[in-house]
C-alpha cells in the first residue's frame, strides 16, 4: 500500500515522520510539499481548493492508496472539493480533529483550548463547530520562517505567541502541522497535535488489523519513500532530512 502526504511546504513531514516512525517499510510512502506556493495561511479559499485539486491530480499519476492531507488549513476546505474521480481514500486533518472533539468534548467541558494556527484556518471559522470553547490565535509569522530554513527564529516565534496566551489557558491545539516540527517543550501546556491524531485514527482502522510495529533502525534499511517540493534550495532539503531524521 502506498501512502501520500501533501502539505504547503515542511510542516507535513511532522505527519509522515510519524507514520514511518510506526509503520516503518510496512508501507511506501510519498509526500508532496508544495513550497513554491507557501504559505497557504494568506491564500484564499478558492486558490486552496484549486492547489489541493492539483496536488490530488498528482497523486493520483503517483498511484497513492489513502491520501492523507497534512495541511491543516486547506483541510479546512476539504469538503468543498469533489474528489469523486480519484481513487483514493482521503484522510483530513480536519475531519480527525472534528472526530477528537466529538469523543473529547466532556474532557475539555470546563476548559478554554487555544487554536493557535494560520490566519486561513482561523479565518474558515470551521473550528466553531467543535464542541468545545476555541480561543482562536493567529500564527503568521512562523511558516514562512520554516520555509525559510530559520528554524531558531521560528522557535521563537513560536514560544512568543505561547506567552502571550491568556492566563487560563492550559491546552493547545497545534494547528498547523509546520508548528509540530518545533519540538518547543513547554510543561505549562498539554498540547494537542493532529499529527499524532491522524496516526491515531489511520492504526484503529480495518487496513491495520494484525500491524506489527517496526523500529526505527530496521524500518529505515528498507524505506520505500518519495519526497518531492515544488520549490527548494540545498539548506532547505538539508532542513528537511534533518526534521523528518531518517538517517
Amino acid at each position: 500500500m502506498r501512502l501520500g502526504f501533501y502539505d504547503s511546504g515542511l510542516g507535513g513531514l511532522s505527519v509522515l515522520k510519524e507514520f514511518v516512525g510506526k509503520f516503518g517499510s510496512k508501507y511506501s510512502y510519498s509526500y508532496f510539499g508544495d513550497s513554491a506556493r507557501a504559505p497557504y495561511g494568506d491564500k484564499s479559499p478558492e486558490q486552496l481548493k484549486s492547489y489541493v485539486f492539483e496536488i490530488a491530480e498528482y497523486m493520483q499519476a503517483d498511484d497513492v492508496d489513502i491520501l492523507i492531507s497534512a495541511c491543516n488549513t486547506s483541510s479546512m476546505y476539504l469538503d468543498e472539493i469533489d474528489l469523486s474521480d480519484f481513487s483514493f481514500q482521503m484522510i483530513s486533518l480536519k475531519n480527525v480533529m472534528d472526530k477528537y472533539f466529538a469523543d473529547n468534548a466532556a474532557k475539555y467541558q470546563a476548559k478554554r483550548i487555544a487554536l493557535m494556527a494560520t490566519n486561513a484556518t482561523i479565518d474558515s471559522g470551521r473550528y466553531k463547530n467543535w464542541p468545545v470553547d476555541i480561543y482562536p490565535v493567529k500564527c503568521p509569522t512562523i511558516v514562512p520562517l520554516l520555509e525559510a530554513a530559520q528554524l531558531d527564529a521560528a522557535k521563537l516565534e513560536w514560544q512568543r505567541y505561547l506567552n502571550e496566551l491568556p492566563k487560563d489557558i492550559k491546552d493547545v491545539i497545534i494547528g498547523c502541522t509546520h508548528y509540530s516540527l518545533l519540538n518547543v517543550q513547554a510543561s505549562d501546556y498539554n498540547f494537542i497535535d493532529p499529527a499524532k491524531l491522524v496516526l491515531e485514527q489511520f492504526s484503529s482502522s480495518i487496513f491495520n488489523d494484525g500491524m506489527i510495529n517496526y523500529s526505527k533502525k530496521n524500518a529505515n534499511t528498507e524505506l520505500d519513500i518519495k519526497i518531492n517540493f515544488t520549490k527548494g534550495s540545498d539548506e532547505y532539503l538539508k532542513l528537511a532530512t534533518e526534521l523528518l531524521d531518517l538517517h
